[in-house]
């Protein structure tokens, strides 16, 4: 029995970052300050699924390797969908969110996720076609540039969906004045407390920029913009 309770402690000690990091979340879903720190762990998570495919070795012709480079493949290909899938729990919990702001964010973020991994099944069913036409299988018409010309062009799809998604969500925690066209943040909608905690959590996502550059080091820029802006927080008394 010990050593069951000791090789538990162990195993939760070693869980992988992203792991932890998809507990889902029990705060109310109309709570915009739970969102925005729900939605930093999203973005982490997204990183590391970005990353993963920056760095994997799509297997293109037999080696005398093949075999394990085919395992390899189909494994990162698994750890990738497992942290898109890890990042759309966290946000589903927030999609019966009255509140527009988070549910518009959930929307877009949720959307880019799913068109992700639509991408990236389109991906691993190429690979494995081109292995079996390799092993003396039936080939296909070849329709790989313009395939891979389609997903060039969805992922800046998915870009733009992803990016709104963030933009849309620091309304949650500002509030301003003026139309589309003049609109200027005025003051932050959290207390200060929660302001430096979240302003700790999305510093972290900004520095954790890896070599492989991607569109969450920009969502932590406009994030951590957001958060350096001087405006009265919640509960002070307006300094302008």
């Amino acid at each position: 029995m010990h050593k069951f309770i000791l090789l538990s402690v162990v195993l939760l000690l070693v869980l992988p970052c992203s792991a932890q990091l998809c507990a889902v979340d029990t705060a109310q879903p109309d709570d915009a300050f739970a969102y925005m720190q729900s939605e930093v762990r999203t973005l982490t998570v997204i990183r590391e699924a970005i990353n993963l495919s920056a760095k994997m070795t799509v297997p293109t012709s037999p080696n005398p390797n093949h075999v394990q480079t085919m395992a390899e493949y189909n494994e990162t290909m698994n750890n990738i969908d497992e942290r898109y899938a890890c990042a759309a729990k966290l946000l589903q919990h927030y999609k019966p969110s009255t509140n527009e702001n988070i549910q518009n964010s959930v929307d877009n973020l949720l959307t880019a996720i799913q068109v992700n991994q639509q991408v990236n099944k389109m991906l691993r069913g190429m690979t494995e076609q081109l292995n079996k036409e390799n092993q003396g299988q039936e080939p296909r018409p070849d329709n790989t540039a313009e395939t891979l010309a389609d997903i060039k062009s969805t992922q800046q799809a998915i870009f733009k969906m992803m990016l709104g998604g963030v933009k849309q969500s620091t309304l949650l925690i500002v509030s301003g004045e003026g139309g589309d066209e003049d609109w200027k943040p005025t003051a932050f909608t959290i207390t200060r407390t929660q302001h430096d905690a979240l302003l700790r959590d999305v510093r972290s996502l900004a520095e954790a920029k890896t070599e492989h550059t991607n569109l969450v080091d920009l969502c932590a820029e406009v994030l951590l913009e957001t958060l350096n802006e001087t405006l009265p927080l919640r509960g002070e008394v307006a300094t302008r």
